[in-house]
């Protein structure tokens, strides 16, 4: 099991934008170190919503490097780093574009039994991402899950599992 490590920090108002940079609780699961370690930010919160930032059900936001977005009115752009950005903005030219990290964030956006698709290149990495019916999501693809959300995979037959994709490490996909 990981081990947990506590990090206190104050910042300015306007580095918070991103609800905090060690997760809504505080914490960041940190594991062995190993190669392949997935560990995932930990995205503690509560059942009445958290902070600010979280969308009604709780859901802390899009994972985004060692901090959260706010899905409803921000995307993760990853391009060697990671940062939130408005959903207004387009990513700089080469950055993937991260609208969603499970299907809560769709719903949250507006857009309710969608699921988080990817579409992967020819050689295997993930795209930018989608919210969009499963239907519509190509068969090359990852959907991204919530693991603590039960049957979140049910539609595609599989279980919430984290991400072999190796520009995905650190989400949870369906398989």
């Amino acid at each position: 099991m990981p081990a947990r490590i506590g990090i206190i920090a104050l910042f300015p108002p306007a580095l918070l934008a991103c609800n905090s940079l060690t997760g809504i609780d505080g914490y960041k699961n940190v594991g062995d170190g190993s190669t392949g370690d997935s560990s995932a930010v930990d995205a503690g919160g509560d059942a009445s919503g958290g902070d600010a930032g979280d969308a009604p059900s709780g859901d802390p936001g899009i994972s985004c490097g060692a901090a959260y977005c706010n899905e409803a009115t921000q995307n993760c752009c990853r391009s060697g780093g990671q940062a939130c950005q408005a959903t207004s903005v387009p990513c700089n030219g080469g950055s993937q574009t991260l609208p969603c990290d499970d299907t809560a964030d769709c719903a949250t956006k507006g857009m309710p039994n969608t699921v988080c698709c990817y579409p992967l290149s020819n050689g295997g990495a993930a795209l930018d991402g989608v919210c969009t019916s499963l239907a519509s999501c190509p068969a090359m693809r990852i959907i991204l899950c919530d693991p603590k959300i039960t049957g979140e995979c049910a539609a595609v037959g599989g279980s919430c599992l984290a991400s072999t994709v190796p520009n995905m490490i650190g989400y949870y996909d369906c398989r």
